[in-house]
């Protein structure tokens, strides 16, 4: 696994030293510095939540992430035992992904699982867990953005955050505990976050390689990989509900109104408003006002299909088309038939499933933020 002090990469001779992404940052999560006199930015690791708004600002190509890709080609290759599991998203980034799960069996890859599984899987323990422990406001923590924020810049919230695993790793525990799957487990991400997800030490080490779309991508390409060589194959799981919409904007807020008719749930996603709202929810929090039963919210204005580890669209244009085509292809299938599909996993998960087995614990890292060097030069 990539270590997570290693995500953010600057490309220092690319650097011009603009500051683009230091105005960007959400977290002062970068450090200006000169070599041989001129002016570079690199990112503090520590301060760093992974939001990739500086390789949004970035316009030299000075910005990069790593992810696991590579390690998972070559251990594959080298006969390691994988299975993985494919994000929701998954289906609106590649229009041939059943193809790639044939090239990738091909491989040696054993199980493919969905994570709109998980997802499912996801929402009816928060939905076991808000009734049986009678909880009064939780923040959604599907995205590990918004964990990360918390855990490093407002601890205060820990006690908020979902008590409950995210889709991919509820998808995890279910391949391990219930399906006895002994491989390594490789994650098909749009997210570079997940890679801290993966580390944290409250998951239990039990997802190995954060495969993301863009580094995947780019693999196939440099290594003339023809997908249309190989068959298509499905999922290996039982199928899902409404997990499969999980990840537009508002997919766990729809799915939850279903269940709970009057429930306040707010909806917040991008980075210019989900930081500032939950400095808000903190300040609502600590006054004794009221503050919503969920909050589902996202780092990404898009969504998870938009996601930070995707390959990006080159122009405003063609990203506002493409995202239109994939919310049109998910709404296509957010049908009364995947309503009924997920009441038939609940009543399924009430009687196989354990909530304690899908538990999520928090650690609190401000310690770590006030020890960094970031600086705040804006």
């Amino acid at each position: 696994m990539i270590l997570m002090e290693a995500v953010l990469l600057i490309k220092e001779e690319l650097c011009v030293g603009c500051k683009k992404c230091m105005d960007k940052c959400p977290t002062n999560a970068s450090i200006a510095y000169q070599v041989q006199g001129k002016n570079k930015v690199k990112v503090d690791q520590k301060r760093c939540i992974h939001c990739g708004e500086c390789l949004e600002a970035c316009d030299h190509g000075a910005r990069d992430f790593a992810d696991d890709t590579q390690l998972f080609f070559d251990e594959l290759k080298r006969g390691t035992s994988i299975s993985l599991f494919a994000a929701p998203s998954i289906r609106f980034n590649f229009a041939n992904y059943k193809r790639m799960f044939g090239y990738l069996r091909s491989l040696g890859v054993r199980l493919i699982y969905d994570v709109s599984f998980g997802a499912d899987i996801t929402t009816w323990a928060y939905l076991k867990a808000i009734r049986e422990q009678n909880l009064k406001s939780l923040i959604a923590q599907h995205c590990p953005t918004i964990v990360n924020y918390a855990q490093k810049f407002r601890p205060e919230l820990i006690p908020n955050l979902a008590p409950i695993h995210s889709p991919m790793l509820c998808t995890a525990v279910y391949m391990k505990k219930y399906k006895n799957v002994n491989d390594k487990l490789a994650f098909l991400s749009p997210c570079i976050g997940k890679i801290e997800e993966i580390n944290e030490k409250n998951t239990g080490g039990l997802v190995q390689y954060n495969v993301t779309y863009e580094k995947l991508e780019k693999y196939l390409e440099q290594n003339g990989v023809n997908l249309d060589s190989y068959p298509e194959t499905e999922f290996d799981d039982i199928g899902c509900g409404l997990g499969q919409t999980f990840s537009r904007p508002g997919g766990l807020r729809e799915t939850v109104e279903f269940h709970i008719k009057d429930g306040w749930i707010r909806q917040v996603g991008g980075p210019e408003h989900v930081y500032q709202y939950l400095d808000e929810y903190a300040v609502q929090l600590r006054q004794g006002e009221n503050v919503p039963l969920l909050v589902d919210i996202q780092n990404c204005s898009r969504g998870c299909n938009v996601g930070t580890g995707i390959n990006r669209p080159s122009t405003i244009a063609a990203a506002d088309k493409i995202n239109r085509l994939k919310q049109t292809a998910i709404k296509q299938q957010s049908s009364d038939t995947l309503l009924k599909q997920s009441h038939s996993l609940f009543d399924l998960f009430d009687k196989e499933l354990n909530l304690q087995d899908f538990l999520r614990h928090y650690e609190d890292k401000s310690q770590m933020v006030s020890q960094s060097a970031g600086v705040n030069s804006k």
